[in-house]
């Protein structure tokens, strides 16, 4: 929303369809509760890889298809939006099972610093707004794909090469015959 501006300039866009394509963006957001699951399943290292891949194809599909093409630009929104969903979520789950229940301090250090990702955000707006004043949009989004990329390598290479469900089977088993199992489809049940 804060590059709106930027983007009825540079894709010559109508405001009413950016905001209406935004908010298909985040209405598509939605999905993550069911492609989140079957996520849990990869190594953790191969799903923040493909996590931030995805947000390397959606940047690209803005930058590459910025001839007005409005059908991609939404896919291109829609992709972005919910990589940081699924992001937020592996992330949580990653934290939650690997960060051992006794260390409290590290789970406590881990979850500030998932948590702080939004005040460094809001920060480096000062470093996009650079970018725009000096630059374009699409600098913007090439600065994007190249961070999107070198945190696809860097996931890849330092994320546990182990599945959250693979370890939440393996080392929580225990505490999992002691607790009612947990069913979206029980909850959802009238």
């Amino acid at each position: 929303p804060a590059f709106i501006a930027f983007v009825l300039t540079d894709y010559g866009f109508t405001y009413s369809f950016v905001t209406k394509s935004l908010a298909i963006g985040s209405f598509t957001t939605t999905i993550c509760i069911i492609i989140s699951p079957p996520l849990l399943h990869l190594k953790s290292n191969v799903e923040g890889f493909l996590i931030c891949i995805i947000a390397c194809i959606g940047t690209t599909i803005l930058w590459y298809f910025r001839d007005g093409n409005k059908i991609l630009f939404t896919v291109g929104i829609a992709l972005v939006y919910n990589v940081y969903q699924l992001q937020w979520g592996a992330s949580n789950a990653m934290i939650s099972s690997f960060v051992h229940k006794s260390d409290k301090e590290k789970s406590h250090k881990y979850l500030s610093a998932l948590s702080s990702s939004w005040t460094i955000a809001t920060f480096l707006f000062i470093g996009v707004g650079f970018i725009l004043k000096y630059e374009t949009f699409w600098s913007y989004l090439e600065w994007m794909f190249i961070i999107f990329a070198i945190l696809a390598i860097f996931n890849l290479l330092l994320l546990p090469k182990q599945s959250v469900n693979k370890f939440n089977a393996i080392y929580h088993s225990q505490s999992r015959l002691d607790t009612p199992q947990i069913s979206l489809s029980q909850d959802l049940k009238i």
